[in-house]
């Protein structure tokens, strides 16, 4: 099978930089990611009146299966996701590439194996914000592909959860034992000693939010963000 890691990969990673000098709107790489799940062709030329998609989509263009069909879409919302990010910005990240040629490829080559691996298309979304956060500078390199692969090893639904969590009040679902596995959740362990004999009476486990997925939701969120979900340490 054909995947993205085989599939004109170079041209990949210049479209990468590209999307970083001059990125289209987020709503305009929406409206692809809708037109290349409807076609059958990538002939047909439906995307090619938007220059940067259809940059992206010359790729592709000799693999017609819906597995990279489904690649095309998630990389498109991993661009929709970081279209925001102010040029000025943008422009450093591409000279820090552009004078390094080692960090160019293990930042090019992180990014297409994380997306190639996320079975779901909102997972290059979430991708896509801790890009711009990482661009931003809010978080380091090396939070930035722990998060990263975390995001690959959690469910969806409970990415979700956790979004939702950090963004409503009185949210009550707390996906956190399920999270723990992938890194975005700690395990606490309580034990009551008897003042009398010193002895262990009880122990309770618990599965908390930690500092990453503290720092996923205030990204992602942007002003949805509320305050008053404090992260455990």
């Amino acid at each position: 099978e054909e995947t993205i890691m085989n599939i004109e990969s170079e041209s990949w990673k210049e479209t990468l930089v590209s999307f970083l000098t001059d990125a289209p709107p987020s709503n305009q790489l929406e409206q692809a990611i809708t037109k290349i799940d409807l076609i059958e062709d990538f002939d047909t030329g439906i995307v090619d009146e938007i220059p940067f998609v259809s940059t992206l989509v010359a790729g592709f263009r000799t693999a017609r299966n819906i597995q990279t069909r489904f690649l095309l879409r998630k990389l498109l919302r991993f661009f929709s996701s970081g279209s925001e990010i102010p040029q000025e910005e943008r422009s450093k990240f591409l000279g820090q590439l552009d004078v390094d040629a080692f960090y160019r490829q293990r930042v090019t080559d992180g990014l297409i194996i994380l997306l190639d691996r996320y079975d779901h298309i909102d997972k290059a979304y979430l991708l896509g914000k801790l890009l711009a956060g990482f661009i931003l500078e809010k978080m380091d390199e090396e939070a930035f592909w722990r998060i990263g692969a975390a995001i690959n090893q959690a469910y969806i639904g409970d990415l979700r959860h956790l979004l939702v969590g950090y963004s409503e009040l009185y949210y009550r679902v707390e996906p956190w034992e399920r999270l723990h596995a992938s890194g975005l959740a700690k395990l606490k362990v309580d034990v009551k000693v008897g003042r009398e004999y010193g002895l262990i009476e009880e122990v309770k486990l618990k599965y908390e939010s930690n500092g990453d997925a503290h720092l996923l939701a205030q990204l992602v969120l942007g002003e949805d963000f509320q305050p008053w979900f404090k992260p455990f340490h």
